[in-house]
């Protein structure tokens, strides 16, 4: 039997993180996605920052528990 897991992919709205985003989702798992600046991820905040990075931590948090 085959787990599925939960992944973070930060930059997840394109490039090498959509990319990657599309082949874990493929592969049945449950991608939480990571983006300064698209509403079609999960959690869309600047990790630049430090609060960016804390807002995110939270928001992850919430999201998987």
């Amino acid at each position: 039997m085959t787990r599925s897991r939960s992944i973070v992919v930060t930059g997840a709205a394109s490039g090498m993180g959509a990319a990657t985003r599309r082949r874990l989702e493929g592969a049945g798992d449950r991608v939480i996605g990571v983006d300064p600046r698209d509403a079609e991820v999960e959690v869309e905040v600047d990790l630049g920052t430090a609060n960016g990075r804390s807002t995110a931590l939270e928001t992850i948090e919430e999201i998987s528990g």
